[in-house]
């Protein structure tokens, strides 16, 4: 099995409110990620429900003990932390996706902004080398999440969490 993390660097912009449309900013930046890698002549990642839903906030267990914690990016802005292992256990987005995702390899973006959307989110990735090495990967199915935090997070407001799974899997 392949995998491959990159993280972003937080990115601030002016505040556009707290009012965020979660839906919205995924099919922006699953549109974005699209656009980049068309741009760069590789063909467009497919949607994979799965994927999505755990980006986002399906349920799910990790780490044994039977606490049950939200997809990637509610379950960063619920516990506040920003990373790839998923505490306590340090476990990936891969050992959840395993269940209902048959991976030949997979990938992980994360980023957060305040106020800057997707646009700022796919930005950050593609100006980093990590980021941009998953964007144009050898995948063809990916998922994003977005996640408005309510009130504050690690000492900001209006923070918006993104994560972007990429996998590959046969039968696509």
């Amino acid at each position: 099995m392949a995998g491959a993390l990159a993280l972003a660097t937080p990115s601030t912009a002016a505040a556009a409110g707290p009012a965020y449309d979660p839906g919205g900013l995924e099919q922006q930046l699953f549109s974005m990620t699209n656009q980049d890698r068309n741009n760069a002549g590789l063909s467009s990642l497919v949607s994979n429900s799965s994927l999505f839903n755990i980006a986002r906030g399906a349920p799910h267990q990790v780490c044994g003990g039977g606490q049950t914690f939200h997809g990637r990016a509610q379950d960063m802005g619920e516990r506040g932390y920003f990373a790839h292992g998923i505490p306590p256990c340090n476990a990936s987005f891969a050992d959840i996706a395993r269940s209902s995702v048959a991976m030949q390899a997979w990938g992980e973006n994360i980023a957060w902004n305040t106020g800057g959307g997707a646009s700022a989110a796919n930005s950050s990735f593609m100006n980093s080398s990590g980021h941009r090495a998953n964007i144009m990967g050898d995948y063809n199915t990916m998922g994003v999440g977005a996640w408005p935090v309510s009130g504050t997070w690690q000492g900001h407001s209006n923070v918006v969490i993104y994560v972007v799974l990429f996998a590959k899997v046969s039968g696509v």
